[in-house]
């Protein structure tokens, strides 16, 4: 029985590239797969469009599902001309918004965005019609420090005003920053 180097040796020069290509993909490192599992990773995004000139939020659920810890470094979008990552909490007896530069995903654990809470503000929407899927693009760091880019896709919710105060919007100021 030929070993593998003379059975390679033997293909035609095409599918010999085609052959080595599949190896080198079957051979990448474990944490290329997240670059590849948007669908498992983030669930129930869901885009609230701000009235007005004000920022839009994203709200939903990361899963890290690896054995490592990730951070989601930054997040962008065509359709808006900045995205930031957000937390709001109190200080000093007053609802505060603060701005972060990375949120970090726990090996394993679960972290929700939610009104009050961890959440992405969208500002500057740049598209016509407020009814459209919005494709935001992930960008997230290995225990390694390597950079892996996940696109996922949101359908924007209608925004009232009582559901800006539902959620946490009511007077116009977050005390940001």
């Amino acid at each position: 029985m030929p070993n593998k180097i003379s059975m390679l040796n033997r293909l035609k020069p095409v599918r010999k590239l085609v052959v080595l290509a599949l190896l080198h993909l079957a051979l990448l490192p474990v944490a290329s797969a997240i670059a590849c599992d948007a669908e498992s990773m983030v669930t129930s995004l869901t885009l609230r469009h701000g009235i007005g000139a004000r920022p839009g939020v994203v709200h939903g659920t990361f899963h890290n599902k690896s054995a490592n810890e990730l951070k989601l470094v930054a997040v962008d979008s065509d359709m808006f001309a900045r995205i930031e990552i957000h937390t709001m909490g109190m200080d000093k007896g007053i609802m505060r918004m603060r701005r972060l530069d990375a949120l970090s995903l726990p090996a394993g654990e679960t972290i929700t965005l939610e009104p009050g809470g961890l959440h992405l503000m969208l500002f500057g929407y740049r598209g016509d019609a407020r009814n459209e899927a919005v494709s935001l693009r992930l960008t997230m760091l290995d225990g390694e420090g390597k950079k892996h880019n996940l696109n996922v896709s949101v359908t924007p919710k209608t925004v009232t005003p009582k559901t800006m105060q539902q959620n946490g919007h009511n007077n116009g100021h977050h005390g940001h920053h």
